[in-house]
């Protein structure tokens, strides 16, 4: 669209079907509950698809947090981004899981009843065209609003609170509302955040332990009611959370948000450090998105800066064989490809996604048996 095209127009073109030249990136328009200021949802179905596999599927396969976190000036609205590892690549200067862009919304306003448009219809994607095995597990700040909204679109669902975000919240508060020195509050904020912490706690007997000695700490001074009535309880809710069967190992019990930080950071730097009209916006989030996907399917011929993780590996083609299959062909092997949850060896998932079971290596022959067991006679 033309840089004179005003707000409205904007908001006009990204209102229209796909199948009426609108864009393919926006899902959603809602002009909000005042009817004023609209809202926009944006993804892909790529992005659906691996949000789902990714962080839907826990406890029967691996799963990873989806980081929640709103961003400013990139344009006259703010962007709320959400993030997740791919797990089915890997980068191969440090053989980590990179970070993916998911579903982001941009939004007028921060009220719960906002926030919730978005999340709602982000759940109603995510169960199409049958609920996942679990609802996402998601991370936040400290921003009640959207921990409220997330909370009412997935009432089972779990919430991690940024480690970084609870630190600097107290840290802050013993500064300027208790007017503590940065000397004086290093001993308190180690007995919460340090290394023999409350936060690293991996019993539920050490970490009741050592968050009686903060209490004690905390008393000492005016940040004693601010701990026991605000940290305390999401202390307490990140161990909970940490404990359960389906919580990502990798996560670790001090989870940060650095992701959608780093995410956002991203942002700026594809926009130039210049806020942009709101279609042209919307173009370049769906430029960063698509090129994270032209890095999967270069990983999947073995090309780029990614390789496939090793749940992965059988989806692998030569990029030879790939330039010589027909477009129904690479449609069909990258369909399948988007819909595989990562498994472990010789796991398998039942029908209704509901159970799994790992299938022995021996498949039932005895130790050192070379024959079909059909073939070979029990002799003892």
């Amino acid at each position: 669209m033309s840089r004179r095209d005003n707000f409205s127009d904007h908001v006009q073109q990204l209102e229209l079907s796909r199948d009426c030249g609108g864009h393919p990136f926006a899902r959603h328009v809602v002009r909000g509950f005042d009817h004023k200021v609209p809202s926009v949802v944006l993804f892909t179905d790529r992005q659906i698809q691996d949000v789902r596999r990714f962080c839907c599927y826990a406890p029967v396969a691996d799963s990873t947090i989806l980081g929640v976190d709103k961003t400013f000036n990139l344009g006259c609205l703010h962007v709320t981004v959400t993030v997740f590892k791919n797990l089915s690549i890997l980068r191969r200067s440090t053989n980590d899981h990179p970070i993916f862009l998911g579903p982001m919304f941009i939004h007028g306003s921060s009220t719960k009843a906002e926030y919730s448009v978005f999340f709602d219809f982000l759940r109603t994607a995510l169960n199409n065209p049958k609920p996942p095995p679990s609802p996402p597990m998601t991370g936040t700040d400290d921003e009640a609003a959207l921990k409220d909204a997330i909370a009412q679109s997935w009432p089972t669902g779990c919430q991690m609170y940024c480690h970084r975000h609870l630190y600097r919240n107290c840290s802050d508060y013993l500064h300027h509302k208790v007017g503590m020195s940065d000397e004086a509050k290093k001993p308190l904020l180690a007995a919460i955040f340090g290394d023999m912490g409350v936060t690293a706690a991996t019993s539920r007997t050490v970490f009741d332990e050592r968050l009686a000695h903060a209490k004690v700490l905390a008393s000492r001074s005016a940040f004693g009611p601010y701990f026991e009535k605000r940290i305390t309880e999401m202390l307490l809710h990140n161990f909970i959370v940490s404990q359960r069967a389906d919580f990502p190992s990798s996560a670790g019990a001090r989870w940060t948000n650095n992701n959608c930080e780093s995410a956002n950071h991203v942002l700026k730097v594809a926009i130039d450090w210049k806020p942009q009209p709101l279609y042209d916006l919307v173009q370049r989030l769906y430029g960063l998105v698509q090129s994270q996907y032209d890095d999967v399917e270069r990983a999947i011929v073995n090309t780029g800066d990614f390789r496939l993780d090793p749940a992965y590996e059988r989806f692998r083609c030569h990029r030879d064989n790939w330039r010589g299959l027909t477009e129904q062909q690479t449609s069909k092997h990258l369909s399948k490809f988007f819909t595989v949850p990562k498994t472990r060896a010789r796991t398998v998932i039942s029908t209704d996604e509901a159970t799994t079971a790992e299938v022995p290596g021996h498949g039932g022959k005895k130790k050192g048996q070379v024959t079909r067991k059909r073939a070979n006679r029990t002799r003892s």
